[in-house]
């Protein structure tokens, strides 16, 4: 939808998305910035705000008869994941896996790494109005913004389990097409990230009864997957620079 331009529509779909899983508040930043070079400041105010009223719809039922107990256990941002199941961490200690150092450190490299392609490849190309008119952004200039949105919030994600990886394997071609890696990096990463994911603990698995440790991530998968993500990061970083390719509309 907001390749084809259909941000009132897109936006609404957004947001019913985030009441359902908030792991799509990871396209929250690259599209704000989307609407703002779409829409001017006056447009992405007003889209913002059509968001939260859909998110205040959805909820009333909840807010009127518990909204305490919604609130927090909606946006419950402290809480503790399984390290026997993490992916992309498994491989650390579990006593800093469940530390808020880590948990504060990972939100700071994500800030950080947002920062920094904002920087190199969209500051001062854009003046953001208060109101003007449709502006037109070409499809591979909104794609490429939200996959690496989405992908750098998965790079230091607190946890990556296993139904993870069916919210950005679809980006993953994308993303790495549009480097300047060779083809057989970019064939060797992806397989990469499909071991990762796929080679679990056999362990107990044929035992009776079956080792809470039968099916879960391997350690040193989650060395490779944590490293084949930062280096694809690094390269999407270095790619050239993108192009909105943008024109009124008539």
């Amino acid at each position: 939808l907001f390749i084809d331009h259909w941000w009132t529509l897109g936006c609404i779909l957004f947001s019913l998305a985030v009441s359902v899983k908030m792991n799509v508040l990871l396209f929250s930043v690259p599209l704000l910035y989307l609407l703002l070079c779409a829409k001017g400041l006056q447009g992405a105010v007003e889209h913002i705000m059509l968001c939260g009223f859909v998110q205040i719809v959805v909820a009333l039922p909840f807010l009127l008869s518990h909204p305490f107990e919604y609130v927090m256990g909606s946006f419950n941002l402290g809480r503790i994941f399984m390290h026997r199941w993490s992916v992309n961490l498994k491989f650390l200690p579990e006593e800093i896996f469940i530390s808020k150092q880590l948990a504060l450190g990972l939100l700071g490299l994500h800030l950080a790494s947002i920062s920094l392609f904002y920087f190199m490849h969209l500051h001062g190309r854009y003046k953001f109005k208060w109101n003007k008119e449709a502006t037109k952004l070409s499809p591979e200039f909104v794609a490429q913004m939200m996959f690496t949105g989405n992908f750098i919030g998965i790079v230091f994600a607190r946890t990556l389990h296993f139904q993870f990886y069916a919210w950005y394997f679809h980006a993953i071609p994308a993303l790495l097409w549009g480097t300047d890696l060779q083809v057989g990096m970019r064939l060797g990463m992806f397989a990469l990230i499909e071991m990762a994911f796929n080679i679990t603990d056999p362990r107990g698995c044929h035992s009776s009864p079956k080792s809470p440790d039968c099916g879960s991530p391997l350690p040193h998968g989650g060395m490779v997957l944590t490293a084949t993500h930062l280096l694809l990061l690094v390269a999407i970083f270095w790619s050239p620079r993108w192009i909105a390719s943008k024109s009124k509309k008539s």
